[in-house]
């Protein structure tokens, strides 16, 4: 794929950024946000957050209010009115990145064109499921699902598992230097495997049923009714066989290399040379999946499984993923159920614009990319962000320094990592201009769909080239962060450097409190339980001494116990084990933040403002950044997933483990947060 910048500044006029106050507050925090009753020791979260809290009253259109969907959705909302404006421009007047992204735009929100068509679109896809005879030919079918159909853009969370197995080319854990193709699994259309057991969500595997029966009649398939009691019933049997995501998150236990033959060997009943037909590629002599038992056990359900169902299935998963490219019917349905239920990002949007600005910026995130920098971001922003950045460095590489834990040996090659890791903090200086995407204006669904294949054949085209390093994760338009462990890369996109997480104009200190402590969580991700297994190189390899790694163990077990005891809802409890990564990063973000801040001072005293102290603003930053009031269905379905504590956890969570903490806020014994100093977790 060609890299190259190009420049919007002569299509579009450049609104300037103006300088501007605090947008919170004086100096960055809200105070009228808090419930002074509460102490900070029983419930720092509400301590600053329980006033707001109290007034929020979030509903099922908008399941959970919180300044990260403030943050979300100010992006979207500019894009699509700069999208509005590229729809709008006379043929001629553009380059042909903008023309694609505008001719998209105009396709989605064309609900007369797409209305006109009906299924129509669908139907070939439809007639070879519905001739589907043999399991080597819906081996075929989901291979062509998961390879050149489907979008896989940041901001999408759409696909789940059409196909029994999902595929992916992706740098080479063991051989960081190159890609590979993964295989890993799929067969469920739900978030996650516990949602076909868990008895919490009961009502959503209800409606999910439901759902799939709408989605059969809409399409015309026989016998919906029975159809759905079986394809439910079938991702049941295989959600059971599945390996949990507690040990998949262990990249040690999810790596596995295996040869083609042996691939077939494990998996006698599954067709790959169909699969891999499917997906338009050759079948490599090498490949990785997550877990071999795994793979062989779906691989005998499928091989049960009935033909019926099988066909049945398949047209489902084709109708779900397209609904939002076919017709009200099956949009509003998909709204329904993927949205409103499980709150899941997908091109079925609440508002039909919304929908179309995360099209486009799925399919061209760098057109959008490269004018959201250049109308709304300050360079002072870009400036300060990479500045903190290189802080939190300095921050974490004197914490190793002093490391007891580590032997010395250790300890320098964790210095060795932290002195190789890249920070993306800000955006790329290129962006792609999609050469060799062809947007021909044939109509929404072909379009889309050219682009799946477009981005399909420049991902496959990775396993025969060196792996990139510098490829950014994120595009700099959508507010997230991530880490790499292969590229040794952290990764905060600048669509977050602004308020609550980050204001030029507000006190530092709130600042390292909020953004600093995201970016340093990024940060420490290279060195929790997942991190630790890659060395500098980006390599899965254990270079922790066995005692070493029994420290770390020991403290995420400790972490995983104590995050399992919290019930947020009754009888509803988080999943520990899933979630002890982040629970440590955001613990050695917050004390490696806290550093960042104190030597920014350049041994001066902080300065008390409003009464308050430098490290109590700081922590009043990192509590005011995940204010956020959710529905309980919107916390159940969070909890369920897994991947991710809910905000209050994430501060009540971290905060009893830093001795700084007590001391800022008087935390003593008796607080129902105080631990005592020989239970906190230790990372140095």
């Amino acid at each position: 794929m060609r890299r190259i910048f190009w420049s919007v500044a002569l299509m579009l006029a450049i609104v300037p950024v103006p300088a501007r106050a605090a947008a919170i507050g004086t100096w960055g925090i809200d105070l009228s946000d808090q419930d002074r009753s509460v102490r900070p020791g029983d419930d720092f979260y509400r301590y600053q957050n329980g006033a707001w809290v109290a007034r929020a009253a979030p509903d099922v259109k908008h399941p959970f209010m919180s300044y990260w969907r403030d943050v979300r959705t100010t992006a979207p909302a500019r894009l699509t009115a700069i999208l509005d404006e590229l729809s709008a421009a006379a043929p001629g007047t553009q380059s042909a990145p903008l023309r694609k992204a505008a001719s998209l735009y105009r396709e989605y929100l064309d609900e007369a064109a797409i209305e006109c068509l009906g299924l129509a679109p669908l139907e070939p896809e439809l007639s070879i499921i519905r001739a589907a005879q043999t399991r080597a030919e819906f081996a075929g079918i989901m291979g062509h699902m998961e390879g050149p159909e489907t979008l896989r853009g940041a901001n999408m969370q759409d696909g789940f598992g059409r196909g029994l197995f999902l595929i992916n080319v992706a740098q080479d854990a063991r051989h960081p230097e190159q890609s590979a193709l993964y295989l890993s699994q799929g067969g469920i259309m739900l978030p996650d495997p516990s949602y076909y057991s868990a008895e919490e969500v009961a009502d959503i595997r209800a409606k999910y049923r439901t759902y799939i029966e709408q989605i059969l009649r809409l399409i015309g398939w026989a016998e919906p009714a029975a159809r759905a009691d079986a394809i439910l019933a079938f991702e049941t049997n295989i959600a059971a066989v599945r390996t949990p995501l507690e040990q998949l998150n262990d990249p040690a236990q999810a790596y596995h290399a295996v040869s083609y033959a042996e691939l077939r060997g494990l998996t006698p009943g599954f067709g790959w040379a169909s699969y891999f037909a499917g997906a338009g590629i050759a079948p490599p002599e090498r490949m990785i999946i997550d877990d071999p038992r795994a793979f062989r056990r779906m691989a005998a359900l499928f091989g049960a499984a009935d033909v019926r169902m099988l066909r049945a299935r398949q047209a489902f998963a084709a109708a779900d993923y397209n609904a939002a490219l076919l017709g009200r019917d099956l949009y509003a349905a998909k709204v329904a159920f993927r949205t409103n239920v499980l709150n899941t990002p997908s091109l079925a949007a609440r508002n039909r614009k919304d929908g179309a600005e995360r099209l486009v910026e799925a399919i061209t995130p760098d057109v959008l990319g490269a004018i959201y920098v250049e109308r709304f971001v300050p360079l002072e922003v870009n400036g300060r962000a990479k500045a903190m950045a290189e802080a939190l460095r300095a921050a974490l590489d004197a914490r190793f320094a002093r490391a007891t834990w580590l032997s010395e040996e250790s300890r320098a090659e964790a210095r060795r990592k932290v002195a190789a890791m890249q920070i993306r903090i800000g955006y790329p200086d290129r962006f792609d201009d999609y050469v060799g995407l062809s947007i021909r204006g044939n109509g929404l669904y072909a379009d889309v769909h050219e682009a799946a294949r477009y981005e399909w054949r420049e991902l496959a085209k990775r396993l025969d080239r060196p792996f990139d390093r510098s490829r950014w994760l994120l595009p700099p338009m959508y507010p997230q962060y991530a880490y790499d462990p292969q590229s040794n890369a952290a990764e905060v996109s600048v669509a977050l450097f602004q308020p609550p997480f980050f204001d030029a104009a507000a006190d530092d200190a709130v600042n390292f409190g909020a953004v600093g402590t995201i970016v340093a969580s990024k940060m420490i991700d290279a060195f929790n339980l997942s991190g630790a297994k890659y060395d500098s190189s980006g390599k899965l390899r254990d270079w922790l001494k066995p005692d070493e790694l029994a420290h770390l163990n020991a403290i995420g077990g400790m972490l995983a116990d104590r995050y399992s005891a919290f019930e947020p809802l009754a009888g509803v409890h988080p999943r520990g084990k899933v979630l002890s990564d982040e629970a440590l990063s955001d613990i050695g973000a917050l004390e490696i933040a806290l550093d960042a801040y104190r030597a920014s001072l350049g041994g001066r005293p902080a300065p008390t403002v409003d009464g308050l102290t430098g490290d109590q603003r700081f922590f009043l930053g990192r509590a005011q950044s995940w204010r956020a009031r959710f529905t309980d269905d919107a916390v159940r379905n969070q909890l369920t997933q897994g991947s991710n504590a809910i905000p209050w956890m994430r501060v009540n969570g971290p905060l009893p483990n830093v001795d700084e903490w007590y001391e800022a806020f008087g935390v003593r014994p008796g607080d129902k947060l105080y631990l005592p100093a020989g239970d906190r977790v230790r990372l140095w």
